[in-house]
């Protein structure tokens, strides 16, 4: 009994891992057959992510800039009412004429501070910005308790915060008289030249004020919807492009593989066409050993079908090469189109920052910070693209020139210093009596750069060192650090593209791209990238002869040209002596 029970608990455990293979199975084939689908789907959810990520950015930056303007639009409207009440009312009153809020249906007299300064914002909301102005208090005078009392929720709210807090602002988002607005109000506080007016007037709500209690709030109501409807239509336009773009680039890719499937597709049909048709010829060559002519008539069939099949393999070859041509320009042409709305990401992120620096809450700066960098990640990440896409394309021009190795060498040093992280010590061996290489001191530098960069990024204690030395007559650079290591059977494949470095159970943020094109910049420069490395040791990248050295008091001229050959005279003994 128990023995049953154990076979068919075997053959039940058995039964759900092949339902779970084929399960997995169906899978695969289900995303292969629809790759297209997918790829669809995949650039579908990358656009929407964009999209939101834009249409959250710009709510942002209009409110900020809506708090920005409203404050200063306050700002102004305090200081033209003190401007007013020192420079113009203090000296009319001494001379007899009538300041009073009712100035209109008084001949010769002018209106109170606050009067004119609620006429003023009420005609400049009037000249197109829609924005308004009041001026209320819990203690209003006669004459304006219907417009100047505390009227609603957020006028109660305003005013008690204030009294507590005047140094401060109060402020909300908010429908208004039927408009999304900003309602932002600041302590309006008594002046040394309105004490006495408001103790002694007449019809003063309340006396014994002094200088610097709040007597008021000043609202100024800033509508942003229509401002909100502009930046959603220029939304929907980038919207339209990004959707456009994306089509054409699906549309693009579904070519491709459509091409790529029919290319196989047609040579699986011909390779088992073939095999059958050579199955059969050797059967018939089999049954038929006495008709050594006639076999080798069909011998001879078979060798030209054969050749007609290679040339038809050759031929798929070569659309492979174009596709794969077009797949670098491609992605030459969308890395361009990348980096032009990233650069403009960017320079407005830090025109905001700026500008605004003063007023953004902290945790806004510090969004627009994450967005600086995630766009500085990506252009880096562009930057690789096109370098690459250029090298397999053959269109990355080298430019050979006198180089002082010593001065490189300190340059890129300098340059990868601020990633250096506490603990870590980075140091150069320079040799003083170096000589000058003729190379790209630009390409040269750049791969040293990349390798500084991967050895401080996996280097948590310790030291990355830079070692120049002279290996018969070859110019050796070898950058080493103390960090996590590689470990040994991902080495053949750490110079591949996008394989990003990982080692000891570590994992860091890494392109996979660095590598890949330090190894093939040194190629064109006529060299080569070796590593060695141990798993908790660490690693040594060795650059070997990036360049031709030059002998002291050297005369030289060329340059690489369209091939990548060099043209150079060295002039070692009393006669120059061409090396190419």
């Amino acid at each position: 009994m128990m023995g049953d029970y154990e076979e068919n608990r075997e053959q039940g455990s058995g039964g759900h891992g092949l339902a779970r293979f084929r399960v997995l199975a169906g899978l695969f084939r289900f995303f292969d057959e629809r790759i297209i689908l997918v790829l669809i789907l995949m650039f579908c959810a990358s656009v929407a992510g964009v999209l939101w990520h834009l249409s959250r950015l710009s709510s942002e930056l209009i409110e900020s800039a809506a708090l920005h303007d409203a404050d200063r639009y306050s700002q102004a409207l305090a200081e033209f009412r003190t401007l007013y009440s020192s420079e113009v009312v203090a000296r009319v009153q001494d001379r007899g004429i009538e300041v009073t809020h009712d100035y209109a249906t008084h001949e010769g007299a002018i209106p109170l501070p606050a009067t004119l300064s609620m006429a003023l914002g009420k005609r400049i909301g009037e000249k197109g910005s829609g924005a308004q102005v009041r001026l209320f208090s819990a203690y209003p005078f006669p004459w304006r308790e219907k417009t100047g009392g505390l009227q609603d929720t957020f006028g109660k709210e305003a005013w008690y915060f204030l009294r507590q807090n005047p140094d401060q602002s109060f402020y909300r988002f908010e429908t208004f008289q039927g408009r999304r607005s900003l309602r932002f109000a600041r302590a309006d506080l008594m002046r040394a030249s309105c004490v006495h007016c408001h103790n002694t007037h007449p019809d003063t709500p309340k006396d014994g004020w002094e200088v610097g209690d709040v007597r008021g709030v000043l609202e100024v109501i800033l509508p942003i919807d229509q401002i909100e409807e502009e930046t959603r239509a220029g939304l929907r336009g980038t919207f339209a492009l990004m959707a456009i773009l994306s089509m054409f680039g699906v549309s693009g890719l579904a070519l491709v593989i459509g091409r790529l499937r029919r290319s196989s597709a047609e040579l699986q049909k011909h390779a088992s066409e073939l095999e059958i048709r050579v199955g059969e010829r050797t059967r018939e060559l089999q049954e038929a050993n006495g008709g050594l002519s006639s076999a080798n008539k069909e011998l001879f069939g078979l060798n030209r079908e054969l050749q007609t099949r290679t040339e038809d393999l050759e031929k798929a070859n070569r659309q492979i090469q174009s596709a794969s041509l077009w797949k670098s320009q491609f992605l030459t042409s969308i890395s361009h189109e990348l980096r032009t709305p990233l650069n403009a990401i960017l320079g407005f992120t830090s025109l905001v920052m700026r500008r605004s620096a003063d007023v953004l809450p902290e945790l806004q700066r510090d969004n627009l910070i994450k967005v600086t960098q995630s766009g500085e990640y990506l252009l880096n990440l562009v930057k690789d693209i096109l370098d690459l896409t250029g090298l397999e394309a053959g269109r990355m021009k080298i430019r050979a020139t006198p180089t002082n190795v010593k001065d490189l060498i300190l340059a890129s040093c300098a340059t990868v210093s601020p990633m250096v992280k506490p603990g870590v010590v980075l140091k150069q061996e320079i040799p003083d009596d170096i000589r000058e290489v003729h190379t790209d001191a630009g390409r040269l530098q750049q791969i040293v750069i990349n390798l500084l960069s991967n050895a401080v990024k996996f280097t948590e204690t310790g030291e990355v060192g830079v070692h120049v030395t002279i290996e018969e007559e070859s110019l050796v650079i070898s950058v080493s650090d103390t960090g996590i290591g590689i470990p040994a059977d991902t080495l053949d494949t750490v110079f591949d593209e996008f394989q990003p470095l990982e080692g000891s159970g570590v994992e860091h943020k890494d392109r996979g791209l660095g590598l890949s094109l330090g190894k093939r910049l040194a190629e064109l420069l006529g060299g080569s990238i070796g590593v060695e490395s141990q798993v908790g040791k660490g690693s040594m990248f060795t650059v070997r002869d990036p360049g031709l050295l030059l002998c002291p008091q050297t005369a030289w001229e060329g340059e690489y040209g369209a091939d990548f050959g060099l043209a150079l005279l060295l002039c070692c003994t009393n006669r120059p002596s061409p090396i190419v």
